[in-house]
């Protein structure tokens, strides 16, 4: 299948907005403190505060991605519990891993080289960004292993200044019930396994929580656009270019409205954050046939989302150490000014070479690990005493 390049630049576009909505958090005075209230400032903080909906759109696109391929393989009867695993695991774990063990490192230097920071003492004008009793405590055993096996923010915390890894989190279990839920009403599996998987929904959706369930709704919306994909498809194509051009616009500009009303209305509950998956499925359908015009515009997006991943889960854990050297508690944070928004953009290109070295090492590997998973999976073992057919 050819990259949509338009759904891959949502992505891109989503992590970068959560990265610098937490740059802001660490590095920006709050609004109610601003020294302007002008127009640009008030865009400024408007648009650095679109995080938790950027999260949104993040699980409408992976139930539209996963979610579809798991309906159209438990559709045609060639669902694998092995195969699927495997490359959602590797996925997951791929980033996860080191991005573990990069948050441990730069937490504790961070911590050794300052001391005094409420960064790493605590502060509660974080927003809970950072923890407000500071991270050191959340960085041990039970805490780390609780983010390797995904029950951060449902059992234990979130690892130390790693805040968004909460959403891994919410991703895996919706992962894991997702096919579950399918393969309990498909009449192309056994009595016998239907039975099971509904065991293993009721058993899932037990673990995983309201909280987690709570936003569920938004995957499951996305999964139901990659269901009628074809559908969409065929109607996308047999509309007149400039009408779905307009189209396209007006549900990217919706999503944009939305999200600000969610802002400046309400309190960033899951209630009020939902409103935001209509406008996304919305979007994301009306996307699901790529733009013929400005291809060559939105390739560079497309290529990052090649990187997002990593971005997203290794973000927060550098623009901490860096916040904890440039300003060391939240009173020395900056007011905005052209000055101070060039120096965001500099900690932004920071931590996005960062994030894309990684990948180098880790999303970039993602097919190749899974294939070697598989392939020594699927080998037979051989036992003392067969014979083959060479061995006559």
């Amino acid at each position: 299948m050819n990259t949509n390049l338009s759904l891959n630049a949502m992505r891109t576009v989503a992590a970068f907005l959560v990265v610098i909505s937490h740059l802001r958090t660490l590095f920006f005075v709050d609004f109610g403190i601003s020294e302007s209230t002008s127009v640009p400032v008030q865009i400024f903080y408007l648009i650095s505060s679109m995080g938790h909906p950027a999260v949104i759109v993040f699980f409408v696109l992976s139930g539209y991605w996963v979610g579809g391929s798991v309906l159209r393989q438990v559709g045609n009867g060639t669902f694998s519990w092995s195969a699927y695993c495997i490359s959602r695991m590797t996925r997951l774990w791929l980033v996860l891993i080191p991005v573990i063990a990069l948050t441990q490192l730069l937490d504790r230097i961070g911590a050794w080289a300052s001391p005094t920071s409420s960064i790493y003492s605590g502060s509660a004008a974080y927003h809970s960004v950072i923890p407000a009793a500071g991270p050191l405590p959340t960085l041990g055993t039970l805490e780390t292993l609780g983010n390797l096996f995904f029950l951060q923010s449902i059992y234990t915390a979130t690892l130390g200044t790693n805040s968004p890894l909460w959403s891994l989190a919410y991703e895996f279990w919706y992962y894991a019930i997702f096919p579950a839920l399918i393969i309990t009403f498909s009449r192309y599996f056994s009595v016998k396994k239907r039975v099971y998987c509904l065991l293993f929904t009721i058993g899932g959706c037990a673990l995983a929580g309201p909280s987690v369930l709570a936003m569920f709704p938004a995957w499951i919306v996305g999964a139901i656009v990659a269901w009628r994909r074809d559908q969409i498809a065929s109607w996308l194509n047999a509309t007149q270019p400039l009408l779905l051009a307009c189209l396209r616009f007006s549900s990217v500009a919706a999503v944009g409205v939305v999200a600000s009303a969610v802002i400046l209305l309400g309190d960033g509950s899951t209630g009020l954050l939902l409103f935001v998956v209509l406008p996304s499925a919305i979007m994301l359908g009306l996307h699901t046939t790529d733009v013929a015009q400005g291809r060559q515009a939105i390739r560079p997006l497309s290529w990052a989302a090649e990187w997002s991943y990593t971005l997203y889960a290794i973000h927060v854990p550098i623009i901490a150490l860096l916040a904890s050297l440039l300003v060391p508690v939240p009173t020395a944070r900056w007011q905005v000014s052209p000055t101070s928004i060039l120096a965001a953009l500099a900690i932004v290109l920071c931590v996005s070479a960062v994030a894309f070295t990684m990948s180098l090492v880790t999303e970039r590997n993602t097919t190749r690990v899974r294939r070697r998973i598989g392939n020594v999976l699927s080998r037979e073992p051989r036992h003392k005493g067969t014979r083959t057919l060479t061995s006559r």
